[in-house]
């Protein structure tokens, strides 16, 4: 406590500054990106969509 009470105006300025600086890098790094979300949504879906048709191929083969 006794270096922040011997900082001048400032100095606490700039400390101030870095600190908001700081936050806003910590709530951009906790929201996800838009695009982001949507190339996971996509690639999720090809997914799914790759083991659907791979089950439906190997229930054709058990059949004959």
């Amino acid at each position: 406590m006794q270096k922040a009470e011997s900082l001048s105006d400032s100095e606490t300025a700039e400390v101030l500054e870095y600190i908001a600086i700081m936050e806003s890098l910590g709530e951009t790094r906790t929201k996800p990106d838009p695009l982001d979300e949507l190339i996971l949504k996509l690639l999720l879906e090809s997914v799914h969509v790759d083991k659907n048709s791979f089950d439906a191929s190997d229930r054709t083969v058990l059949r004959h």
